[in-house]
């Protein structure tokens, strides 16, 4: 064989190798090269993303992540949809949503989850009710006491999951529907709802103005905020990268959480009026290889899709092992 054959054989491979990237690689090319938008929304375990992107963690394990607001969970799906976002904060319900609807949608990374140590959901009662329903017993025993209404949310759900761990009857709550979050907030404050399910930090500050919480879910086991992608970056290389990112960003939360409080105040994260005075919870330190949060379960996504489906939110049941990313 001569020099010249070799020469040629080795331009050849070369050729073939270019093209076979430009065909099957281009995908993933864009995925390596563009930033990976990842929404948020004003919550507080959004605090992961942002001390991710602030200490430069992403950048650390060779990833381009930008972390972008949103402000609504509608907003969310529609960029989604759109291509124009590689993923967001979301919820089991959600993601399930979005795979019944053509969206090639997958958990990677659990952001927020039960805890016995912090409360994240709980029932509250109005200001201006608290001193007649003083505790969950004394709700339990009344009627057509009116509560806000979210349909397909994960409010709605934690509602549902209040009611069966509290042995609530059908005749307690009158239900109102309201979407937003703010006018919801709002007219529990001033009376016009009498009870509303709620998260932190909006809990501690529905207390502080002399409302009442009377039950949290501290007793369940449920993931409850994770974080989702689109097909190009479920990959291994992405996945294992982007959890690394969160997994430190949540050793520096709890190690250090008034480092990051003008951070969260900035996007939003923490009450206005509530800016000094707000409590962390813990971000990390769970039993995990990684200390994040668990991934949601096979059983905890048939049960979401099971809510969905009795709802009539999704007309099928999606596979299950299909949702999450491990």
């Amino acid at each position: 064989m001569t020099i010249l054959t070799i020469a040629r054989r080795k331009l050849l491979t070369t050729a073939f190798a270019a093209a076979a990237a430009l065909t099957f690689g281009t995908t993933e090319a864009a995925a390596a090269e563009a930033p990976a938008r990842i929404a948020a929304l004003p919550a507080i375990d959004a605090a992961l993303l942002y001390a991710a992107e602030a200490d430069g963690l992403y950048v650390k394990e060779g990833l381009n992540v930008e972390i972008v607001p949103f402000k609504s969970a509608l907003e969310l799906t529609a960029a989604m949809r759109a291509g124009k976002i590689a993923g967001h904060y979301t919820n089991l319900m959600t993601t399930i949503t979005q795979r019944v609807n053509g969206i090639d949608a997958k958990v990677i990374a659990t952001t927020w989850h039960t805890c016995a140590n912090n409360r994240a959901f709980g029932l509250a009662v109005s200001p201006k009710a608290a001193d007649r329903i003083t505790s969950l017993e004394v709700l339990k025993a009344q009627k057509g006491v009116t509560t806000a209404k979210s349909s397909g949310t994960i409010t709605d759900r934690m509602l549902d999951v209040m009611i069966a761990d509290a042995k609530v009857g059908p005749e307690v709550f009158k239900d109102v529907e309201v979407a937003q979050i703010p006018i919801r907030l709002q007219m529990l404050n001033v009376g016009r709802l009498e009870t509303a399910l709620f998260y932190e930090p909006l809990l501690t500050l529905i207390e502080q103005k002399g409302g009442r919480v009377v039950w949290d879910d501290r007793k369940l086991v449920k993931p409850l905020s994770m974080i989702s992608v689109r097909a190009p970056y479920q990959t291994p290389h992405f996945v294992g990268a982007f959890r690394r990112a969160l997994s430190e960003a949540a050793k520096r939360l709890d190690a250090d959480p008034e480092k990051y409080r003008s951070l969260l105040v900035k996007k939003g994260l923490i009450p206005k009026g509530f800016e000094k005075t707000y409590r962390f919870p813990k971000f990390g330190g769970f039993e995990t290889a990684d200390g994040l949060p668990p991934l949601p379960s096979d059983a905890d996504v048939k049960e979401a899709a099971d809510w969905l489906l009795k709802k009539g939110l999704i007309k099928s049941a999606p596979d299950v092992k299909a949702v999450v990313c491990r």
